[in-house]
């Protein structure tokens, strides 16, 4: 994490000095448990915690200094010993003005990414082949999921002067963060993966999800400053595009755009004896193209990779670049992870759940299944509003044309096993009451060198089902 002067820290949040101490932190945190040496602590109010209770054992934890709200500096300097002690109106937006000028002082070229699905696969895919011309310890990213209105301000303030890029994802779950995000971020390159039906619980309709997502050209793109690359004909983001020179926007996605995705299909190589599944990919720049082979399963991540590409022809790196970057780039925990359990392929996708992603990943399930046994164990999708009863249905017809076995678990996939049962019998459709009947179900249908697939959105935490099949086929019931 790099220093940052109190002089910055002051000007940036409109501090008041409670208590001097350090003239330098190292970095900034808001969990008070585990922190740099050194770092500045935000004390940040949430739905279950206030982060205020915590001052002390911030300081135990190492802090050179801790930011409160206005009225709660006497507080925390009695809670405290030694550290700095400063007030602000709000630790919220004191983190966001400071990430905001730390990047006004920072060289690096920022690309900045949002989109319904596909975000971390696509920064993945950008960072790694960033990597690929400058090497790794060059290249700044979004870890984790910090992406939101607290993660982009910590992902914004962990760039260093020694940094040649930094890529930034944000999401969004109501209109205005990411315009909020955009200008803590400032990118030189603005990129939206796709516009979904995703967030609809809160934000009421696909026009204001576009609207929502739109909102990172409105920044430096509208002003002429970054460049914005868009998925081709994608109607939605036509408003927020208007503003932008056309020499400033690129495309991305099918016939016609920028970057095309010419051809994709699963296939495997051979490493060092070790079979590897992923994905083939062609795609075309215009005048010339490229092929490559990427350690990740599912077609749609074809595109993803057109979007990645897009960003580095932006940035001017050449094609070499992007094929080590394309081929070098692997999963991230819990996003279309392949894993063996008691002889049987899983795909472990439980980080998050929409119906385009999960009909991507019954395609991919079904492509890599061949002949063989496909089961689908499928958790709710979360955020849908009010059609989500209707999609977890279309879910299940699309899982019973995919899958032999279908198993739900959660109270919306009730409405995933009615729409299987269009197609399957119940004893091929099956709902379950929790994560070890799921898994036992799961076993019971399934034999080695099947392929399983478990989905689910994040909160449903449906890795649980593949740590009990672990736990069985260790206890030889698989």
């Amino acid at each position: 994490m790099p220093r940052l002067d109190l002089a910055l820290v002051v000007r940036a949040t409109g501090a008041g000095v409670v208590r001097a101490g350090a003239t330098s932190f190292a970095g900034v945190s808001i969990d008070g448990r585990a922190l740099p040496s050194g770092a500045l602590y935000f004390a940040i109010r949430g739905e279950t915690h206030d982060g205020h209770d915590f001052v002390a054992q911030a300081e135990s934890a190492g802090a050179g200094g801790v930011v409160v709200a206005r009225g709660k500096g006497t507080e925390a300097a009695a809670a405290t010993k030694q550290v700095a002690v400063f007030e602000v109106d709000d630790p919220v937006l004191a983190l966001g003005r400071l990430a905001r000028e730390h990047r006004l002082g920072m060289s690096c070229k920022v690309v900045g990414l949002t989109g319904s699905i596909g975000k971390t696969s696509t920064k993945e895919m950008i960072a790694a082949i960033l990597a690929a011309d400058v090497g790794q310890a060059a290249v700044h990213k979004t870890r984790g999921n910090l992406n939101n209105h607290l993660g982009v301000p910590l992902t914004v303030l962990g760039i260093e002067p020694a940094h040649r890029y930094a890529v930034v994802e944000m999401g969004m779950s109501s209109l205005g963060e990411i315009a909020y995000l955009e200008a803590i971020s400032r990118p030189h390159v603005a990129l939206v993966t796709n516009v979904e039906g995703v967030h609809l619980e809160q934000l009421g309709s696909l026009a204001n999800v576009g609207r929502a997502k739109g909102e990172i050209f409105g920044g430096r793109a509208s002003a002429g400053e970054a460049i914005a690359i868009s998925p081709q004909g994608e109607a939605l983001l036509d408003d927020s595009l208007r503003a932008v020179p056309s020499a400033l926007r690129r495309t991305f996605g099918g016939r016609g755009a920028d970057v095309a995705v010419v051809d994709a299909s699963l296939g495997s190589v051979r490493v060092e004896h070790t079979l590897i599944s992923g994905t083939h990919l062609e795609l075309s720049f215009g005048d010339h193209g490229i092929v490559a082979f990427m350690q990740l399963v599912g077609v749609h991540h074809a595109r993803n990779a057109a979007a990645a590409a897009a960003v580095a022809r932006a940035l001017g790196l050449d094609d070499n670049d992007i094929i080590d970057g394309l081929e070098n780039v692997r999963p991230e925990k819990h996003r279309m992870q392949m894993l063996e359990v008691g002889g049987r392929r899983v795909i472990d996708d439980c980080y998050n759940a929409s119906p385009p992603s999960v009909r991507a990943a019954l395609d991919a399930l079904d492509a890599l299944a061949g002949e063989g046994g496909r089961v689908a164990i499928l958790g709710d999708m979360r955020e849908l509003g009010p059609d989500g009863p209707q999609a977890h249905t279309e879910i299940g017809r699309y899982a019973a044309a995919h899958a032999d076995v279908v198993i739900g678990f959660g109270p919306l996939s009730v409405h995933t096993i009615e729409g299987a049962r269009e197609g399957l019998d119940a004893a091929h459709a099956m709902h379950v009451a929790d994560p070890e009947e799921a898994a036992a179900r799961a076993l019971a249908a399934s034999a080695p060198g099947h392929v399983l697939l478990v989905k689910a959105s994040r909160g449903m935490k449906l890795e649980r089902v593949i740590d009990a099949m672990t736990a069985l086929a260790a206890r030889g019931q698989a």
